[in-house]
């Protein structure tokens, strides 16, 4: 009888430690407003919905409103602080399942610089690439410029949830980003690496200019060679030249035939470098990988 007393007090126990942990998870917060941008009852609606996509996906969505960070006004300097500051939020807050690569994403709203913020981390980063990043922001931007910051977020969530029922593209791949992440700003239907905004119209100007000028230098240098400038000596090449054939055969060695496929027409959104299917990659001050960048302007 003792023995068996003591076998239910020890399940008891264990089944109670279950429901706690079970419920210490399930009230784990992931909005995090400290702009208050929210009120009450959208805060508590965006909690519920976060809460479910995490339970229902097996990944972390993160809420972040705040403005911890100074005013900058430069916007790529602006920017690349606020991407920072969502990627250093997620990974020391504990956010994500170690056993899944700490998969999940944070919806950052800076608020001191009105930059909006989406940055991915593990198997979301091959999910969301940088095409249906530029759609989540297509998204965001048509409610920021609203105010309507519940609208924003519960809605961006949404489209990232059929994202991840959709799952990873096909030929998905990554590419280092630079440490500025992806910048969706669209440039001649292109979805640059946030370094390839930095490049500027004297740039290019300058580039080809020294590139022009040593291919002129070198051809100078070849053709004054071979004229033999500064020499009274002439060879007659017509007079002292003859060529003769004394055999002519064709010989059939083999036929090949190579295909190219044709790239479809680019759609308005097509992703770093003109791949749909590519997803730019950054590195956080933790040595974590994350996808994902900033919207390319203030709302």
């Amino acid at each position: 009888m003792v023995a068996r007393a003591r076998a239910a007090l020890l399940a008891a126990i264990v089944a109670t430690a279950a429901l706690l942990c079970v419920f210490a998870s399930a009230k784990e917060p992931r909005v995090y407003d400290y702009a208050d941008v929210l009120d009450s009852e959208e805060e508590e609606k965006l909690e519920e919905y976060l809460a479910k996509l995490s339970e229902e996906t097996g990944y972390d969505f993160v809420f972040l409103a705040d403005t911890e960070l100074p005013y900058i006004e430069d916007y790529d300097a602006a920017e690349r602080a606020a991407i920072a500051h969502a990627d250093d939020f997620y990974d020391y807050g504990g956010f994500g399942d170690p056993a899944k690569d700490y998969s999940g994403m944070i919806f950052y709203l800076d608020m001191s610089n009105r930059i909006p913020v989406i940055t991915t981390t593990g198997k979301l980063i091959d999910i969301i690439t940088d095409a249906r990043l530029a759609e989540l922001f297509d998204i965001v931007y048509t409610y920021l410029h609203k105010e309507d910051f519940y609208g924003a977020a519960a809605n961006m969530f949404a489209q990232a949830k059929k994202f991840v029922d959709a799952g990873m593209p096909r030929g998905q791949y990554r590419y280092d980003a630079g440490p500025g992440g992806v910048d969706v700003r669209i440039e001649r239907g292109l979805i640059l690496p946030a370094y390839m905004r930095d490049i500027k119209a004297i740039d290019v100007i300058l580039a080809v200019g020294v590139g022009l000028a040593a291919a002129l230098g070198y051809y100078g240098t070849v053709k004054s060679r071979y004229s033999l400038k500064g020499s009274t000596y002439r060879y007659e090449l017509l007079a002292n030249t003859e060529v003769e054939i004394t055999e002519s055969q064709d010989i059939f060695l083999r036929e090949s035939v190579t295909r190219t496929p044709r790239n479809p027409p680019p759609s308005h959104h097509s992703g770093g470098g003109g791949s749909i299917r590519s997803s730019g990659t950054h590195i956080g001050s933790s040595g974590r990988v994350h996808g994902g960048g900033g919207g390319g302007r203030r709302f």
